[in-house]
């Protein structure tokens, strides 16, 4: 089953966000709303801070696969970037991304290319190697996920609400405009220099999933 995911709008004018610096980290704009934090709907849209327990669950293989959902997008693109700097945080050794079904729109093929991400497809990787598995804008494997059904995962990072979702570390935070937003988040938590490749596809994925800032 393919996903109806893509979003189209926004132009290159969006409001200021995280940047890559010269040394690599970023620089964050001071402009809460962004990061879905403000407004009236500050529970709803409020991000988890427990970038501590994320790191420990990631961090309890040698290995770990994060699967993107089925014709990923920039946000789950990104968002899978971001977990495997995350994962390289925790010490874990070998990471994988995997999806299933086509990059079938230009911005997606370029993205990938561009940035140099290592996406395999889910036929190319044996996906019973790894030690954990980790889910981004997906909430279960089966259905929409390069995945088996019969596969746990042991993270879920999601800005839509799944129910029904078997884990050890699950944020589903759907006032959240984009699942990159939440990656971003515990990046941003550890303190640590940030790459300009994961940067941009960070800062990317939000503009194109918010369009250009308009929403969440």
């Amino acid at each position: 089953m393919t996903r109806e995911h893509e979003l189209n709008g926004g132009d290159a004018n969006g409001h200021e966000t995280e940047s890559a610096d010269a040394d690599g980290s970023i620089s964050t704009d001071p402009r809460p709303e962004q990061f879905g934090r403000g407004g009236s709907e500050r529970d709803e849209h409020s991000l988890p801070t427990d970038t501590g327990g994320l790191c420990e669950t990631l961090g309890r293989g040698e290995s770990l696969l994060i699967a993107c959902h089925n014709d990923p997008d920039p946000d789950a693109i990104a968002s899978a970037v971001g977990v495997q700097v995350l994962a390289s945080h925790a010490g874990v050794s070998e990471v994988g991304l995997v999806y299933d079904g086509k990059l079938s729109h230009q911005e997606n093929r370029a993205m990938v290319n561009a940035l140099e991400v290592d996406l395999a497809p889910v036929e190319e990787v044996e996906l019973d190697r790894y030690d954990s598995l980790a889910l981004v804008d997906h909430g279960r494997p089966g259905d929409i996920s390069p995945v088996p059904a019969d596969r746990t995962p042991d993270v879920v990072l999601d800005h839509h609400a799944t129910e029904t979702v078997d884990a050890d570390h699950v944020e589903q935070v759907p006032g959240v405009g984009a699942t990159a937003t939440l990656v971003a988040d515990h990046l941003r938590s550890l303190s640590a220099p940030l790459d300009g490749r994961t940067a941009t596809a960070l800062y990317f994925a939000m503009h194109r999933e918010t369009l250009g800032f308009t929403r969440g």
